[in-house]
């Protein structure tokens, strides 16, 4: 599921296990797509269909995200419970830029206080 969610969003898996400055610079600045799964029961992208999808009543997937401009990838993805739209689906496009810009602030902050 990572992996197609990775290769929605417009980043070859190989620029992740061995990132080049060059590329990360080049998907920095990209605006990343939305993985969309509109039907998750039965969906190979999805795994546990039994433990997970049947059991939380798991309609639709979405996710979406972007890399910083440190190299961090970051991503979100969402389980609904109600059967999620193409045209709510293609809405979250700009949410990933928008979490972006918002998270630049953390970048180097520490994870955990002392």
């Amino acid at each position: 599921m990572i992996a197609r969610l990775i290769q929605q969003l417009g980043v070859p898996v190989s620029a992740l296990l061995r990132p080049a400055p060059q590329i990360i610079k080049d998907f920095e600045r990209k605006s990343f797509g939305v993985f969309y799964v509109p039907a998750a029961l039965g969906s190979p992208f999805i795994p546990a269909q039994k433990d997970f999808v049947l059991h939380y009543g798991v309609q639709s997937a979405l996710g979406f995200g972007g890399i910083q401009p440190d190299g961090e990838l970051f991503v979100v993805i969402i389980f609904s419970r109600v059967a999620i739209p193409p045209s709510t689906a293609e809405m979250f496009r700009t949410i990933g830029l928008s979490l972006k810009l918002g998270m630049l602030s953390l970048i180097n902050a520490p994870v955990f206080a002392d």
